[in-house]
């Protein structure tokens, strides 16, 4: 099946701005494939920062690379693919400024903002609808952190700042959403055969203990 692309190989470099308004300069080490909502990373900032660890992992929420632009793996009669286009991209942004100043109607859904549109509608409505679903991933994941702070470190990894990607002139008409997380060193759950490995309770225990706390933190 198709995957999505990757549009920062080992060794490119990434320009982020901070909410604070401070500018980092990150370059790419690996991507953790296969992408799907948001594309990740590996990076390293340059020039090294004392406030920042050498490694860290950048979540970027680009709607242009979102995996539900991909055709689906099973055949689905009259479902199009919403492939991205500059021009559409470009068109979305008034529509989007005049929504949020109450010049127009919302033409996607007054029920539900990330409610896609209608298959065969305009391509700016469908970059509006994924741009809105970054958007929303993006904000959900900084509420996540903010609300789990307590665990910041331990149970999580450390949120280390959000802000935008800052894409090269006149090759988008928005900045990506991101966020920068801490890079935890170590073997991941979907490298493990559940059949060969054993997984004593003292190592998964804590961990559904500190999720059941998850509700009285604000999650």
């Amino acid at each position: 099946s198709a995957l999505v692309e990757n549009p920062f190989p080992p060794g490119s470099r990434i320009d982020m701005r901070l909410a604070n308004g401070e500018f980092l300069s990150l370059q790419v080490i690996e991507p953790f494939l296969p992408f799907t909502k948001s594309q990740v990373f590996l990076v390293r900032p340059e020039p090294a920062s004392r406030e920042l660890p050498h490694e860290l992992v950048l979540k970027i929420y680009d709607p242009r690379y979102i995996d539900d632009r991909l055709k689906p793996k099973v055949p689905t009669p009259n479902l199009l693919r919403h492939s991205w286009t500059l021009e559409a991209e470009i068109e979305a942004g008034p529509y989007r400024r005049e929504v949020a100043e109450g010049k127009r109607p919302d033409e996607l859904s007054a029920e539900c903002s990330l409610r896609p549109p209608m298959q065969r509608a305009e391509p700016y409505l469908w970059e509006e609808h994924y741009y809105r679903v970054m958007e929303d991933s993006w904000k959900s994941e900084k509420y996540a952190f903010n609300q789990l702070i307590s665990l910041q470190g331990t149970v999580i990894p450390k949120f280390y700042g959000s802000g935008n990607v800052i894409p090269l002139p006149n090759t988008r008409a928005i900045q990506p959403f991101a966020i920068l997380m801490e890079y935890i060193h170590g073997t991941t759950l979907a490298t493990i055969d559940p059949v060969k490995v054993n997984v004593p309770p003292a190592i998964f225990y804590p961990m559904l203990d500190a999720v059941k706390t998850f509700g009285d933190l604000g999650m």
